[in-house]
Order: C-alpha cells, then sequence, then structure tokens
C-alpha cells in the first residue's frame, strides 16, 4: 500500500527497504499501544466505578435512615452484621497472604 509520507534520517530520504520496515513498524506499534491503553483504561474504569458504587450504597443508606427513620433498628443489625462479615473475611485474606 504506497503512501505519500517521507522519510528523511540525516537530511537524506529514506528509500528501499528501510522506508518499508521504518513504516511497518508503525503497524507493529500502533496495536501494542492501543491494547496496553485499552488494558489501563479497563483497571482504571473499574476502579473508578467500584469508588462511585461504594458512595453510592453509602449516600442511599443516608438517605432511607433520614426518610425512613423507624428503619434504624433494622439497620443497626444489619450493620453490625456487615462488620463481623468484613472482620471474619479480613481473616481470611490474612491467612492466605502469610501462608504463602
Amino acid at each position: 500500500m504506497p503512501s505519500n509520507a517521507t522519510i528523511i534520517y540525516n537530511g537524506e530520504q529514506v528509500t528501499g527497504p528501510l522506508k518499508h520496515l521504518i513504516e511497518a513498524g508503525g503497524i507493529v506499534f500502533v496495536p501494542i499501544l492501543l491494547l496496553c491503553m485499552g488494558i489501563l483504561l479497563a483497571f482504571m474504569f473499574t476502579g473508578m466505578g467500584l469508588i462511585i458504587l461504594g458512595f453510592l450504597v453509602f449516600f442511599c443508606l443516608v438517605s432511607f435512615s433520614m426518610t425512613f427513620p423507624f428503619l434504624l433498628p433494622l439497620l443497626i443489625p444489619l450493620f453490625i452484621v456487615w462488620l463481623v462479615c468484613a472482620v471474619l473475611r479480613k481473616d481470611k485474606t490474612d491467612d492466605v497472604v502469610n501462608s504463602k
């Protein structure tokens, strides 16, 4: 596929097989670059999504507790159960990390 790009190196125009090799470098480089950018964006959006989800859950709990104050006796035991599960899960992950 011919191109109209001119490659100049040390003041001289590059021709022949070297020109094709330099042009092919972009064909090899761009897909690798796009793959790396895609992986980076996937991790970045996943992390941001988890942070946004955490804030959403927190604000929903706060708004529900203000809207329906009679449910507060139900929310307090649920919070305690959540804390117990978090502590047990933390101990389990610490055991896995320490066993290595």
